[in-house]
């Protein structure tokens, strides 16, 4: 049995790209039933979330089913995502996982969301029964490892997406409760605006983008309501807040429609939260009485100094993840040989039936129920010492999968054991 993934993230697709792996929940089964319906494939758990999606499954072969579940992968999400798959097996894939829900794999290093998208993750495919042993062994020592890195090292303390920093930033100035809140945007960087929003108690949060059908698929997984770009005037109307991310080189907001705007608002409070590069947003328009403008540049200095914390805070992170990884990978070696074990036993005890069976039948009417039952524990007794040896030195050096077949072929004769 081999532990294997394949994973794509935010690091080399283009912006957009991950939006077609956003499956709900009938996409998603599904997906979960085509990768279980093949041959080499026993177990699945699959990772989604804004920023990555990956599969972690065991195999029965090396490989076969790593390319079975790329084809499965190929056909639901297209061709083109062969370019970006990454494929990792055995000990490298417990280590990515360690990494991952530690969340040194993540846009945002220290982020917490990734610890409970993983755990949402193990729940749904063990209530499902796509889970297996190996899985379950592996994504509960990864869950307790998220846990304790977060209470034993700083990693998760102070914001430093510029997206986090500017939802707290503006939450102090105004609070964000009861506010409704517009988005412009719908690429990475309003997907974590979003993401981050959610943890507060807002009014509602409207999308304005360019694209509607990009926009309604944005809406859909973070639970907002769409607007026309057109009608982007009367949307500033009547809103508390506007987060501005888009990757428009322009001003979007001109200073004579925001002056516009508030003598239709009576003047009510609006604040800009600008984290376009160039601006979205006229920065002159802050001139207008009970307008207000925060920009890029007024997040990034709070964004590096928080982050110069979390990455001093990086190598404890990885002493912690060496430690548990080696803790696990033994583990896992332990629960391979005791699986093994119990596949060898099937087959001694086969081969010892067959020819205890053979014997008794060469004695015919001679074999009484005492010379069957002496028979019988003379055969027991026989493969028990013959067997003593080869799995002592089994369990005193730990062998790969393929060195145990090797070994098995080499002093048994046979490399496929029955399951």
């Amino acid at each position: 049995m081999y532990l294997a993934n394949i994973s794509i993230d935010y690091k080399n697709p283009p912006s957009g790209f991950l939006d077609r792996f956003a499956l709900q929940d009938t996409a998603k089964l599904k997906l979960y039933k085509e990768l279980m319906g093949q041959e080499n494939i026993e177990a699945v758990i699959t990772l989604q979330t804004c920023n990555r999606f990956e599969i972690y499954f065991t195999d029965k072969s090396e490989t076969a089913g790593i390319e079975q579940a790329k084809k499965v992968l190929i056909n639901q999400f297209g061709e083109d995502i062969k370019t970006y798959l990454s494929i990792k097996t055995y000990l490298e894939t417990l280590k990515h996982l360690f990494r991952v829900v530690s969340s040194l794999e993540s846009m945002v290093v220290g982020e917490n969301q990734i610890l409970s998208q993983c755990k949402e993750a193990y729940i749904y495919a063990n209530e499902h029964g796509f889970s297996n042993r190996v899985l379950k062994l592996a994504f509960e020592k990864a869950i307790n490892l998220g846990k304790k890195v977060r209470a034993e090292t700083k990693i998760s303390k102070g914001k430093v997406s510029i997206s986090s920093v500017a939802v707290d930033m503006i939450d102090n100035i105004c609070s964000l409760n009861r506010k409704k809140i517009l988005l412009i945007g719908n690429g990475k960087m309003a997907n974590l605006l979003a993401e981050y929003l959610k943890g507060f108690d807002i009014t509602e949060l409207t999308v304005v983008g360019r694209t509607p059908e990009r926009v309604n698929n944005f809406c859909n997984i973070h639970g907002a309501q769409a607007a026309d770009y057109k009608y982007l005037p009367k949307v500033l109307e009547n809103v508390d807040v506007v987060f501005s991310a888009t990757s428009a080189s322009r001003i979007l907001i001109k200073k004579k429609v925001i002056k516009k705007i508030m003598r239709n608002r009576n003047y009510n409070p609006l604040y800009f939260i600008d984290i376009a590069v160039p601006h979205n947003i006229d920065p002159s328009a802050s001139r207008i009485p009970n307008v207000q403008i925060y920009s890029f540049n007024d997040l990034k200095e709070i964004s590096e100094k928080n982050m110069k914390a979390r990455i001093s805070e990086i190598c404890k992170v990885e002493d912690i993840i060496e430690m548990d990884y080696k803790k696990l990978a033994k583990q896992l070696r332990n629960l391979h040989i005791e699986q093994y074990f119990a596949s060898l036993n099937k087959y001694t005890e086969s081969i010892r039936n067959n020819e205890l069976e053979k014997a008794i039948c060469m004695l015919g009417s001679v074999c009484e129920p005492k010379i069957k039952k002496v028979l019988e524990g003379f055969s027991k007794s026989l493969m028990k010492k013959l067997m003593h040896n080869f799995l002592l030195k089994i369990r005193e050096h730990p062998l790969d999968e393929e060195e145990l077949k090797k070994f098995t072929n080499i002093f048994m004769g046979c490399s496929d054991l029955p399951s």
